[in-house]
Parts: C-alpha cells; structure tokens; sequence
C-alpha cells in the first residue's frame, strides 16, 4: 500500500517532529529508569490528524531524530517500537474522532499498553542492574498520577485545534 503524503501533512508533521524535540529537552528526568514529559502531544496530534500511518511515521521519526540530537543513553531499539506503536494507538482511536471518551481511551491504551509493558521491558533488559520490580513499581504509580493530567492536556490541544480549524 503506498501512502501519498501532502506538501502540507509532511510539513506540519516536520513541525511536530521538531516540537517533540523541544519538548524532549523540558523533560524531568527523575532517575535512569524514570522521567516526566508532555512530548506525548505531538505524536498524538499526528495521529489525530492523519491516521495510524502518519502517526507511526512521526513516532519513529521523534525517537530516531531525537535520539540523535539529544541522546540520553544507549540506542535501543525497543524505544522506536514503542514509538510507532504509540502514533499507531493515536491514530486509529482519535483520527476524525476526537471525543473526550476516545482522549481517554488511547491514553490509557498507551499507559497501560506501551509505558507500563512495553518501555518497562526495554528499561530492564537495558538496565538489568536494577530490580525489575523497583523498575515497575516507579513506572505503575509515575503513570497512575500522570494519566488524568495527560487526557485532560490531550483533549485541551485536540479542542485548541479544532477551533482554529487544524
């Protein structure tokens, strides 16, 4: 299946990927294994704005480059997985359907399903140091607290957009 992208997409897409960079650098790094960030946004406004396709582009796009310009550690590819994975969720629950009900599903969906899971199994195999249950203990009440404040703030920008007509 090929997907023709817009001159348009592609460069509102390049401004997400880029304001996911400067959100990297707001990010509160708590310890190695855990960190607070709103760059969750950007990803999530590419899939709500073009589908699961572009959302998955721009999440992988976002850790690659990011990675790159900001490295926080060693490369692992899990990270990237997670990150398609995440713009994927976006996309196929808030393209052209942006109800609070549906913000609060993809978020718990990618809470549940991708921090919890999926970046707690690449934090420990990357620092087997650390007891896997401290690991997952931190990151469980870290997404517990967080998962209103990010489906309030999601749904918010989604609204913010759609009175401007993005």
């Amino acid at each position: 299946m090929v997907v023709i992208i817009k001159l348009k997409t592609l460069v509102i897409c390049a401004l997400l990927v880029s304001l996911n960079l400067v959100l990297d650098t707001m990010t509160i790094q708590v310890n190695a294994t855990l960190h607070i960030s709103f760059k969750f946004l950007t990803i999530a406004l590419a899939g709500a704005f073009y589908g699961w396709q572009i959302g998955a582009i721009v999440g992988g796009a976002t850790d690659i480059i990011g990675f790159f310009a900001y490295p926080k550690g060693p490369f692992m590819w899990g990270f990237t997985i997670s990150a398609i994975l995440t713009g994927m969720i976006y996309g196929l629950i808030l393209h052209k359907k942006r109800s609070f009900v549906r913000c609060a599903l993809a978020q718990i969906t990618v809470c549940v399903v991708i921090n919890i899971v999926l970046n707690t199994i690449w934090l420990i195999m990357l620092y087997g140091n650390t007891p896997a249950e401290i690991i997952t203990l931190q990151r469980i009440i870290k997404n517990i607290i967080l998962l209103p404040l990010e489906i309030i703030m999601l749904y918010g920008v989604l609204q913010v957009c759609k009175r401007v007509k993005i």
